[in-house]
Order: C-alpha cells, then sequence, then structure tokens
C-alpha cells in the first residue's frame, strides 16, 4: 500500500496533525545535515592526516586498530582516555560558544535496547572493518578510500536514527554526558558495549581473512 506523503496526518499521541513540510524539514536538520557533516569531517580529517600518522579521534577504531596489531595494546587506554578528554572540551566549548545542551546522545526509557545495540554493532562494525582494511591490507590502494569511510559514516548514521542509534564513537557521547549529567548518562553503556563490540567483531574477522589467505599463497607457491 502506498500512503501518500502530501496529505496530513492526525497522531493522537500528540494530539495535533502533522505536514508533510514538517517531516522533511526536521528530518533535514536533525537527521541529513549531522550525518552529511559528519561524514565530511571524517573524510578531511583522515586526508589531511593520511601521510603523517594512523591518527583516530574514536575509540571503536583503536580498538579495531589494536585487535589488528596496528595499535599496540599499551597505547589502546591512553587513546581512550585522550580521546574521552577531547570529547569532554568540545562539550564545553559547544556549550559556551551555543549557550544551549552541546548535542547530547538521548534513549529514552521505553526505546528498544537490543534493536539500538545490534544497530550499532553492524553500523559501526563496517566502519571499523573498511577503516582498518585501508590501514592493515597493503594491496587496498584506491584513492577514494578516504571518501568511502566518510561516506560509510554517513550511511550509518542515517540508518542509525532510524532504530535510535548512530552514534558511531562512544566518546562523541561521551563528552556531553559529562558536561549535562542527569539524562545523558541514560544508557550510556550502549554505545561503549555496540561500538566496541562491533570494532572488535569486524576487526577479527578481518584478521581472520588476512591470516587465511596468507597461508592459502603459501600453500600454492
Amino acid at each position: 500500500m502506498v500512503v501518500a506523503t502530501n496529505i496530513p496526518i492526525h497522531y493522537s499521541a500528540l494530539n495535533r496533525t502533522i505536514q508533510p513540510q514538517e517531516w522533511a524539514a526536521d528530518y533535514l536538520v536533525s537527521t541529513f545535515m549531522p550525518a552529511f557533516q559528519a561524514g565530511f569531517a571524517v573524510w578531511m580529517f583522515i586526508v589531511l592526516f593520511w601521510n603523517i600518522c594512523v591518527i583516530n579521534f574514536n575509540p571503536a577504531i583503536s580498538v579495531g586498530l589494536a585487535v589488528a596489531g596496528v595499535l599496540s595494546p599499551w597505547l589502546l587506554l591512553p587513546y581512550i582516555i585522550m580521546q574521552c578528554l577531547g570529547s569532554i572540551l568540545g562539550a564545553v566549548i559547544a556549550q559556551a560558544i551555543k549557550n544551549d545542551e552541546p548535542g547530547p546522545f538521548l534513549i529514552p526509557d521505553d526505546a528498544n535496547i537490543s534493536a539500538i545495540l545490534c544497530c550499532e554493532v553492524m553500523i559501526t562494525g563496517c566502519m571499523v572493518f573498511f577503516t582498518v582494511t585501508m590501514v592493515v591490507d597493503k594491496t587496498y590502494n584506491q584513492a577514494t578510500g578516504p571518501l568511502a569511510i566518510g561516506l560509510t559514516v554517513f550511511q550509518g548514521i542515517i540508518a542509525g536514527k532510524w532504530i535510535g542509534a548512530g552514534c558511531l564513537n562512544p566518546s562523541r557521547a561521551f563528552g556531553p554526558a559529562v558536561v549535562l549529567g542527569g539524562r545523558a548518562w541514560n544508557y550510556h553503556w550502549v554505545w561503549w558495549v555496540g561500538d566496541c563490540a562491533g570494532a572488535f567483531i569486524f576487526a577479527f574477522s578481518l584478521v581472520c581473512k588476512v591470516v587465511c589467505d596468507s597461508r592459502l599463497r603459501c600453500i600454492i607457491v
């Protein structure tokens, strides 16, 4: 069944009629533009630092790189601590500039936690898999790799928003939670568990693939 999008819909829960233009404007502001901004920023930073070092601002990426052997396990915790401190600083600056809440990731009490957790595992895992592949696989040489990672972030946020997820970076949620407190800590663990679990699973699967490929080459030779 196809529902016409130009017909106003009355929602009893909201006790008012929603115009199609309102949904379009809200989607553009609350979902599309933040996703586009995040994806574009990731692309920009990867291009900027690619020839300098394997830089990362995301605990999930750090976990993936540690599993793949790119990042020393001894540096994993210091990386995550600095990422969280950077998030807190960014939240403080954003609150001071906007004089408003610095973009917290809120999970309501009636949310489907299992769905959000599974979604975070999938979308963050895909982002980590693509990122670690670019670093680990020396045969992978695509000029559009950084753009593809940015688009993965963009698509992950777009997809996650429909379920209530779309964080992809637990430190991004940590800073606003520290600054705001209260409801910002509601189910905060979901971001850490989902994102880091997704990073571990997908990075480990990539390591297994690389190991199997190398052994297969040895057998063939």
